[in-house]
């Protein structure tokens, strides 16, 4: 799957706005799926500019140890979505420690 960095997507959301340029043949011209192109200006009509970022982010080396260790709080009390892991390490600010089993509600 490419990638396409955020002013390529930009300039064909722009195009696709300002022209009377249909997704499908947009689509052909630029050599892209035209769920692609749909998906950026659903992004971008919802969120304005930051609907065309990367989903995803690097972090650094510590976040990346507390995160690891908030494996055993998943397990220790009993979530079932890895979303609920991530809640956890964004509510407690991935501090040094995860919080004890059985301490969350």
């Amino acid at each position: 799957m490419a990638k396409y960095d955020e002013k390529f997507k930009r300039d064909i959301v722009q195009r696709y706005l300002s022209e009377s340029t249909g997704f499908k043949a947009l689509a052909g011209e630029m050599g892209l799926d035209p769920s692609t192109i749909l998906g950026w200006v659903n992004g971008y009509t919802h969120h304005g500019p930051a609907g065309l970022r990367k989903k995803h982010a690097e972090y650094d080396a510590q976040f990346n140890r507390s995160y690891r260790g908030m494996s055993h709080v998943s397990v220790a009390n009993d979530l079932e979505e890895q979303s609920d892991v991530a809640l956890l390490a964004r509510t407690f600010a991935v501090s040094d420690q995860a919080p004890a089993a059985g301490t969350i509600n």
